[in-house]
């Protein structure tokens, strides 16, 4: 073949050499699953996008990201889409390979690549991804998002605080990433700003029962019980939602239950207990509280009644002991033929 036949022949050499490597990474495994259809018209895989036909989608992004020997950034990027809505991130994860060795840069593919990373649980790798998404494009919301919930998930709650402020600073926030900072920083020890988070998030959506129980532990804490103690209306108005939305909820009840108690309403938190060990009587925390409180205000049947049941349950020898001790004051002294009444 001489030079200007060479020359002639480029683009195609070069198109055969790109389909070469792809039946050559096809014959090691590391192509996508996705089955081949002729070269499609782009408004069709547009249309399959719309009407969220993923598997109709990947097929046909998948086949115009092949056919280009450039490897268009946008084939492989709704490709890869729609394999993650199909629960293929094996799949997504090798085409975004091919995708990512032609554009190295690109933040969306760099995005997918975490999102497939973490489905597949490589999440150190995933990290990695996410971060170098965001040194090209440091205001990139998803890949911020994405890395905050990815270093909670890692048990990194501290070094997950930063990206999720800056992901507020720029869109505002939304239910989901309050949700996440909320948590970010509950486990960084920083309590009031969890609770500002909560309550900025529950303005943006309803949440779930979770969450309502979940941003209510705060006043469990005693720091930030007793520098913030007017927030225990609003944990109880969560716990009340919680409790409304699911009446089964055994966490809700009880907390109220602490709640209650915390804020001098005895009644109240004796009827939360109670309705909690109505849902569980295997509730041992309720039972325990229920003993304390019916002992403290010389309510012998009901104290020695939570006593019988919660030795029942109850294993650690000191915690047995601390149960026994409440029904003392209700023992009559010892007299002759007689003996001390026990539970």
């Amino acid at each position: 073949m001489n030079e200007s036949t060479c020359l002639r022949r480029q683009p195609e050499i070069r198109r055969f050499g790109c389909v070469a490597l792809a039946l050559f990474a096809a014959a090691c495994g590391s192509t996508p699953r996705v089955p081949s259809v002729p070269t499609p018209a782009r408004e069709d895989a547009l249309a399959a996008t719309r009407s969220e036909d993923w598997s109709r989608a990947a097929s046909l992004w998948h086949s115009l990201f092949m056919a280009d020997p450039d490897r268009p950034v946008e084939a492989c990027r709704e490709a890869a889409r729609a394999l993650l809505r199909l629960n293929d991130p094996e799949s997504a994860a090798h085409l975004l390979d091919l995708g990512l060795a032609a554009h190295p840069d690109d933040p969306d593919l760099l995005t997918q690549k975490g999102e497939a990373l973490v489905a597949l649980d490589f999440r150190r790798a995933a990290e990695e991804c996410f971060e170098r998404a965001l040194s090209v494009d440091p205001r990139r919301v998803g890949a911020l998002i994405a890395l905050g919930r990815l270093r909670i998930d890692l048990g990194l709650e501290g070094s997950a605080v930063e990206p999720l402020q800056r992901a507020v600073v720029i869109t505002g926030g939304d239910f989901e990433t309050w949700r996440l900072l909320a948590k970010a920083q509950r486990e960084s020890g920083a309590s009031p700003k969890a609770y500002e988070c909560w309550r900025k998030a529950f303005v943006m959506g309803p949440g779930t029962v979770d969450d309502l129980v979940e941003a209510a532990t705060l006043f469990l804490d005693e720091s930030f019980r007793r520098a913030h103690p007017e927030s225990g209306e609003q944990m109880c108005t969560w716990l009340r939602a919680a409790a409304s939305r699911d009446p089964q909820c055994v966490r809700a009840h009880f907390q109220l239950g602490v709640l209650s108690e915390e804020m001098g309403r005895r009644e109240e938190a004796i009827e939360h207990y109670r309705r909690a060990v109505e849902i569980d009587p295997g509730c041992l925390m309720a039972l325990t509280n229920l003993a304390i409180l019916y002992a403290h205000h010389g309510d012998e049947p009901n104290a020695r009644e939570m006593v019988v049941r919660a030795l029942a349950l109850e294993q650690d020898g000191n915690r047995r002991r601390a149960l026994q001790k409440l029904l003392e004051p209700f023992e009559k002294p010892e007299t002759a033929g007689g003996s001390p009444r026990t539970p």
